[in-house]
């Protein structure tokens, strides 16, 4: 990877993470870009508009990051406890489980605030990503 495909890498992680938090925070609505997201980040309004088109687009890339990282640790799951017997494949899912939702707490938020939208698009996606999360 490139110096400047990294510097790009980095600055879509720290928009992403402080997207996260401010969404979980105050709803889509309640966020301003700029002075929630942009400006804790380190981030120009340039930067911003190279990774996303728009505010909206940024919270739904948050929620299918959040899903893919659900994905995975269900995938490892999968593996972590196959040969386990059931007792233990229980205790391990379960562990998981606890661990999960500490990891995802601003999502189990921004899904709280977003599930009734009157944006059809981000409440499609908080359908749809919202069984993913559980």
């Amino acid at each position: 990877m490139t110096r400047p495909q990294a510097r790009a890498v980095e600055t879509r992680h720290r928009v992403l993470e402080h997207a996260r938090a401010a969404f979980a925070a105050k709803g889509f609505d309640g966020v301003n870009l700029r002075a929630d997201i942009l400006e804790p980040a380190d981030v120009s309004d340039g930067s911003f508009y190279h990774h996303f088109h728009d505010k909206a687009d940024l919270l739904v890339t948050a929620l299918n990051d959040a899903v893919e990282e659900r994905r995975q640790r269900v995938l490892g799951h999968l593996d972590a406890t196959a040969g386990l017997d059931p007792d233990e494949e229980v205790r391990e899912g379960l562990t998981r489980f606890v661990l999960g939702l500490e990891l995802t707490s601003d999502v189990w938020r921004i899904q709280l605030h977003e599930r009734s939208s009157s944006n059809p698009r981000l409440r499609a996606v908080v359908e749809s990503s919202f069984g993913m999360l559980q």
